[in-house]
Order: C-alpha cells, then sequence, then structure tokens
C-alpha cells in the first residue's frame, strides 16, 4: 500500500531544544508499507525515476541518498593513498584491517558495492564445488528480490527460497534443515553450501534479526556442513538496536556464529560508496579473486 504523506509544520528536535520552522513546509513523503499478510506493492512495476531539488523536502526514499560531511570529503581529499588492487593503498588496508577486527573475523575485503560483497561471498563458499552449488535465502530478502538474479546468471548457482516469518523476518529452522541437500546422497540434488540471512531485513520494515535466533542457526549450518552468510547492509542499525537492549552488546559477539558478512558504508553511515565483506582469511583471498572477475578492485580506493 503506498500512501502520500502531508506535512504542514516541520519540527525538528535537538538535544538542546525543539526547533521549528518559520515558514509552513509541505513534505510529500511516499511510504511503503506492509500489513499483515499484504507485501509492499508490486515494486517491480515503479519506476524509481523520482527526483527532487526543493530544499523544503525531506528525501525519504532511502538511506542511501544521504550525503559525506564535510569532514569526511575533506578527509578523502587528503588521506593517503594507493593502487589498491596490488594491496597498497594505506587508507583500505586500514580500513580492512579495522573492520576485520570490529567484527572479529580474520580479514575482511572493500567492494564498491554490496550487491557485489554478497555475490562475492557466496560465489567464495561455492568455490572448488565442480559447479551444482546451492544458496537458500529468504522469499523477502534483497539477494532474493532485488540484485538482478546474480547468484543463478552470473554465479551459476542454485538459489533456493524460504519464506521468512513477516512479523520476526525469520526462517524456520526445521524448514532450512529439511532444505539442506547433498549431491552424494541423491545425485539428483544440487549441494546446499550457504545460508543467506538479512539483518537488518530491508522488505519486513527493518526488523532486526535476535542475536539467540542468529546463533541457532549459525549452530544449525555448521552441524550440516554449510556456511552462514548475512547480508549485513544495514548491519551497524541491527548492533545498536542491540545494544538498547543488551548493553555492551559487540559486532563480534553478534558474529561468533557467522562465517561472512557484507557491511555497506553507503546507507545510513553516509559515504559516497563502498561495502566491506569480512570473514575468514582464506575466504578472503577467494573472495579478491572473484572480485576481479565480477569488476575487480578500484585503484585508489
Amino acid at each position: 500500500m503506498m500512501k502520500n504523506i502531508f506535512l504542514r509544520r516541520l519540527t525538528t528536535k535537538t538535544a538542546a531544544s525543539t526547533f521549528t520552522t518559520t515558514k509552513t513546509t509541505t513534505l510529500r513523503c511516499r511510504h511503503y508499507f506492509s500489513l499483515g499478510q499484504q507485501q509492499r506493492p508490486e515494486k517491480q512495476q515503479q519506476q524509481r525515476n523520482f527526483t527532487t531539488t526543493n530544499d523544503d523536502i525531506i528525501d525519504l526514499r532511502s538511506d542511501t541518498v544521504t550525503k559525506p560531511s564535510r569532514e569526511m570529503l575533506e578527509f578523502g581529499i587528503n588521506c593517503d593513498v594507493g593502487d589498491d588492487v596490488m594491496g597498497e593503498d594505506p587508507t583500505v588496508l586500514e580500513l580492512q584491517e579495522y573492520m576485520s577486527n570490529f567484527c572479529g573475523k580474520e580479514a575482511s575485503l572493500f567492494v564498491p558495492t554490496g550487491t557485489m560483497a554478497n555475490l562475492t561471498a557466496i560465489m567464495a563458499h561455492c568455490s572448488g564445488s565442480g559447479g551444482g552449488s546451492e544458496v537458500l535465502v529468504g522469499q523477502q530478502s534483497h539477494i532474493c528480490l532485488w540484485e538482478g538474479g546474480n547468484v543463478s546468471t552470473v554465479g551459476s548457482i542454485f538459489c533456493r527460497q524460504i519464506e521468512e516469518d513477516l512479523t520476526t523476518g525469520q526462517m524456520n529452522p526445521n524448514t532450512i534443515r529439511n532444505c539442506i541437500r547433498r549431491s552424494d546422497v541423491d545425485n539428483h540434488w544440487p549441494t546446499t553450501k550457504v545460508l543467506c540471512l538479512e539483518n537488518t531485513h530491508n522488505m519486513l520494515g527493518g526488523i532486526v534479526l535476535s542475536p539467540s535466533y542468529v546463533h541457532k542457526l549459525g549452530q544449525l549450518c555448521h552441524n550440516n556442513n554449510i556456511a552462514l552468510h548475512i547480508d549485513g547492509a544495514r548491519f551497524m542499525n541491527a548492533l545498536i538496536a542491540t545494544q538498547q537492549q543488551q548493553q555492551n552488546t559487540t559486532a563480534s559477539a553478534l558474529l561468533e556464529h557467522v562465517d561472512s558478512m557484507s557491511i555497506c558504508f553507503s546507507k545510513g553511515l553516509g559515504t559516497p560508496l563502498g561495502s566491506v565483506l569480512v570473514g575468514s582469511s582464506e575466504l578472503i583471498k577467494e573472495a579478491k579473486r572473484i572480485r576481479k572477475r565480477l569488476g575487480g578492485g578500484m585503484r585508489q580506493a
């Protein structure tokens, strides 16, 4: 369902005071949402070609329209650079080291987009299987709906979809377990190599997956010899939301049973571009080879 919301006065609250605009401002917001079993409007048929230059309009289309701060731009101008493809960009190396430590993983890889990070991760997890690999994803996940079917068309990996609960964003563990297949058991089957979660879950209203659920599925995956990947485009939001309920929660604690995760810098963090894939040293080594096949690095990144 789509609603047009007209707000006649804009009030912005700060920590110190409340500021109200002195002129009447009309804000038009396009708001998509789900009610019960009803899905969002048929987004496939809608064009995202509307733009605005009116300073009176707050752009709520996506958190991807955020702009870098002056400090961020100045740092970008003045930072040390090198050839990232050759592993010689000191700022990228520092970023990758910071993110791997932050997430409690051995290594990380900087890539241009979150879509590229997810595909790179899935292909790396399925590498060396000789073809016939399968990935399990949620029906409403970004990987399933909004990444061009790249897992199948580019990665040559079968993408099996599992229904999520619309209120929790969770897939039933028993359903996941029953979907795991091995070609050495039946040669009619592909071999399931990886399960993908999304945290926060964009199409289900930004739902945060509970830490206990993620841990449980990590154990389920490892008991069945498959990897767990998280599309963490908005993981920073999930981390902050979790910390509101469980103080001192760290990213590494949330990812203890996770094999890989993508994180976008261009969402709520406000950077112009970029994502990072975190995981084991072996996985990231393979991911760097796959990044080359998907377009490569960005040199002075």
